[in-house]
């Protein structure tokens, strides 16, 4: 061992690591609208709904999104409380708060290819999504889709149609997931309180 000493090369001297925080995490930034869009995503999802039908209550459970660490301050900050508010007065803000529900629903599916590509038909292609929130009733499933899109009061209906391909998947990926028919595929855009239906094929 005294000899191995004698002729070890001494190893360089480490260099010192010194880690920035993210400029989001350090408050050094504001919030990006998509970003901005994604706080209130996570209200939805790790709020106690029950809390979200008064003014000072709901207050009060961004604060302890806050402690828990569900939300950072800068998110807290952007989340739309009046549009909140106006959710959870809504009739579906109402069945939310009353009914059987699931949020932050992940899934992965096989489907036939050819629902996407007539000539790959008879292929199998994963199809994976996360639902928003799906309610359960005793006659079937209602999906929504959360949309925080800057749309024109009046316009839901022209921008909803861009989503309409995802939830027609996502709505044939959860009824047999759930073994249970969709009735209803439901955008809700929290900036002008409407509430698009999305025909398809239940």
């Amino acid at each position: 061992d005294k000899e191995a000493l004698e002729w070890a090369v001494p190893l360089p001297p480490r260099p010192s690591l010194t880690l920035r925080q993210p400029a989001l995490v350090a408050g050094t930034r504001p919030l990006t609208p998509t970003e901005r869009g994604s706080a209130n995503h996570l209200f939805l999802q790790f709020a106690h709904y029950a809390a979200c039908e008064e003014r000072e209550a709901l207050a009060r459970e961004v604060e302890r999104m806050v402690q828990e660490e569900f939300l950072t301050p800068e998110q807290a900050g952007a989340v739309e409380q009046e549009q909140m508010l106006r959710l959870f007065a809504s009739p579906l803000g109402q069945k939310l708060l009353h009914g059987e529900v699931r949020r932050e629903f992940k899934f992965s599916i096989l489907v036939d290819a050819g629902m996407y590509d007539a000539e790959a038909a008879g292929e199998r292609v994963m199809l994976q999504g996360v639902a928003d929130c799906l309610i359960l009733e005793p006659d079937g499933l209602t999906v929504v889709d959360f949309k925080t899109d800057r749309v024109p009061s009046g316009r839901e209906a022209e921008r909803a149609a861009v989503y309409y391909g995802q939830l027609r998947a996502y709505a044939m990926a959860i009824g047999r997931i759930f073994n249970r028919p969709v009735r209803r595929c439901v955008l809700y855009f929290l900036k002008t309180g409407a509430e698009v239906e999305v025909p398809f094929a239940g």
